[in-house]
């Protein structure tokens, strides 16, 4: 059950993942084999229940190009497409519909000149209606696209949080037991007097407890995602030397206004930076600005790479994952951008909370 589940969710995955030229083609094909078929149920037909009479071939593939109808199917198919794929889900309503009715009067004075041209019996007194085939079956075909997608979208997400859910508690061993050896650590801490200590255990603690309790929720109110950042970052300018070599540079920014989050979102870009921008012997410099107001999200997070064969790992799975989660909760609401040479890397992350 759990192979074919997995089986379905790929094919699934693997259209919505095809791009516009490909989800146009196959829109058109299908319609196309369509054609074929009532070709062939009619010209059956009249075998059957007309035999007397003269009865035309079955059309072929080439003749359908050559009467104009594969070529009025191509070009309404676009149309289509195109009003979904390149406006209807940027959410621009109202240019959607207006567009769908010039594409509409476009269509049927297409049909009209191929008719003229390709056709023995051209159609002439057709633009009306055809303007209404347009319009009715765009807006039946827009409205299913956009069930079907918002449904797999919602079960992907659900899929993708179970999956994270199991993966975390496999990996965990014993939290109340790590909790407990923390807070014993941190009370010997401030009994001998080793305040650094303490603080470093406390964060520690602090941190463990967000990533744990992260993965049982979908999402958390920003000031938590921020406050365990600035812990993150507290622990790594307490880890690393005071050199002249190594500079970080940090500032982040949030307007109070509420707002919610999935937790982790932002960490796997910041952890990157310092796992490949710091070196003890070389030039390392790590910036990150941090921008959230009214409800959108601005992150830039640049590093020098450490190591002459360095990369910022852009492939790496905990980048990957994050990929992932952002077009899943975020699509068409955000922007992820990666500008990569041989000695910096950045990330600019746009998103709509």
């Amino acid at each position: 059950m759990k192979s074919k589940i997995s089986m379905g969710r790929s094919k699934i995955n693997f259209i919505i993942k095809l791009t516009f030229w490909q989800q146009w083609l196959l829109h058109a094909l299908l319609w196309m084999v369509v054609i074929h078929v009532l070709d062939l149920f009619s010209y059956t037909y009249q075998s059957l229940y007309f035999a007397h009479n003269q009865i035309n071939d079955l059309p072929n593939f080439w003749e359908r190009f050559r009467d104009g109808t594969y070529w009025i199917i191509l070009f309404f198919t676009f149309l289509v497409e195109f009003g979904y794929q390149k406006i209807f889900v940027r959410r621009d309503i109202w240019t959607f519909f207006g567009l769908q009715v010039f594409f509409g009067a476009v269509f049927s004075g297409f049909f009209h000149f191929i008719s003229a041209f390709l056709s023995d019996k051209p159609e002439t007194n057709k633009f009306i209606p055809l303007f209404l085939v347009y319009l009715v079956y765009s807006g039946i075909y827009t409205s299913v696209r956009w069930i079907f997608q918002r449904e797999y979208l919602t079960t992907e997400r659900r899929y993708q949080h179970s999956q994270a859910e199991l993966q975390n508690l496999k990996s965990q061993l014993n939290p109340h037991f790590f909790f407990n050896t923390l807070n014993n650590l941190y009370g010997t801490a401030l009994e001998e007097n080793a305040l650094r200590t303490a603080d470093i255990i406390d964060k520690l603690s602090t941190m463990m407890r967000y990533v744990l309790t992260g993965s049982h929720v979908e999402n958390t109110e920003v000031i938590n995602e921020i406050e365990f950042i600035e812990d993150y970052l507290h622990l790594q300018n307490i880890r690393l030397p005071k050199r002249e070599n190594i500079k970080i540079h940090s500032q982040i920014f949030y307007d109070k206004n509420p707002a919610l989050i999935p937790p982790l979102l932002l960490i796997p870009f910041i952890e990157n930076a310092f796992k490949f921008g710091i070196s003890i012997d070389r030039m390392s410099q790590i910036d990150l600005d941090i921008q959230i107001q009214k409800g959108k999200l601005r992150m830039t997070i640049a590093n020098l790479k450490a190591a002459e064969t360095g990369i910022g790992n852009p492939s790496g799975v905990g980048l990957l994952n994050t990929r992932k989660r952002l077009e899943l909760l975020y699509p068409l609401r955000h922007k992820l951008l990666i500008k990569e040479d041989d000695s910096s890397y950045e990330v600019n992350l746009w998103v709509e909370l």
